[in-house]
């Protein structure tokens, strides 16, 4: 996480000068934005703050496809995305122990 915010690749999301969710973005899916992981904080789940990360995601897209990889069980997140718009691209199997990942995409 480090090296993402050093690189520029970390959105923070400050609440009364307190971090509450951040999200990690670059271009490294065959040059389109991923989004590669989100965490908001417990205490500020179900408050609109995924769903505000991920319009500035599309935001820094502007007019190309723009990417996100979400673990298969997280549901949650799998939701966000769909109610704003994002298709299922495809599953990527064996990736992780936990799993495996569902590629959302969503043209810009």
């Amino acid at each position: 996480l480090t090296r993402c915010i050093f690189e520029e690749k970390c959105w923070v999301l400050l609440l009364d000068g307190t971090i509450v969710a951040y999200m990690v973005v670059d271009k490294s899916f065959f040059e389109h934005h991923l989004l590669r992981w989100m965490f908001v904080h417990p205490d500020h789940r179900r408050d609109g703050i995924a769903e505000d990360l991920v319009e500035h995601l599309e935001l820094l897209a502007m007019d190309e496809r723009v990417f996100a990889s979400v673990p298969e069980g997280n549901t949650t997140m799998r939701r966000v995305l769909e109610r704003q718009g994002w298709k299922i691209s495809g599953k990527l199997e064996h990736l992780e122990e936990s799993g495996a990942a569902i590629v959302y995409y969503k043209n810009m």
